[in-house]
Formats: C-alpha cells, structure tokens, sequence
C-alpha cells in the first residue's frame, strides 16, 4: 500500500558529502566551517553541530592554526595562495 506521506526531501549534494570515505570541510572566506562530512566527523572527532560556524583553524595544529587567519587574509588581498611548505625553516 502506498503511503500518502510526502519523503523527506534530501539534498544530492548532502548525500555526496557524506557518502564521501575522505574528510570533506567547506568553510568560508573567512574560514568558518560551513559544511563538515561525515568522515571529517569521524576524523576530528568533532560533530558536525560542534563544528559550524567556528574557525577551521581550531583543526590545525600550530604554527599553522595560529597564521591560519593571516594566510586567508593575503589570500583574500592578493588571489594568491602561498604554500609555505616550501620556504627555507618551515615545517610541516
């Protein structure tokens, strides 16, 4: 017997995102989470609910969490997106 009840509508993209086996976070231009996978979840130990809206910084560890903010700014400045991995002194 057919039910009368419309299905709840699911979004592709949300159902992409956490089919995904790979640690998914979408932030914005100002580096707040707005999206965070369901293997992000698993990964960070972190949910999804305890993660939007704060800075994607608090995921990395230090020197980069603390020049995360300076990175996105000359980012946003310049278009450009230096990778400091390989200046002369810097670790990963």
């Amino acid at each position: 017997m057919k039910s009368n009840t419309k299905p709840e509508e699911t979004n592709p993209f949300d159902v992409l995102m956490d089919a995904a086996v790979d640690a998914i976070i979408i932030a914005d231009s100002k580096g707040n989470v707005l999206r965070f996978n369901r293997a992000a979840q698993e990964l960070f130990l972190y949910s999804a609910e305890e993660i939007y809206g704060r800075n994607v910084s608090m995921l990395m560890s230090a020197p980069h969490r603390i020049k995360h903010d300076e990175y996105m700014q000359r980012y946003r400045e310049t278009d450009h997106a230096e990778d400091n991995r390989y200046h002369a002194g810097s670790t990963l």
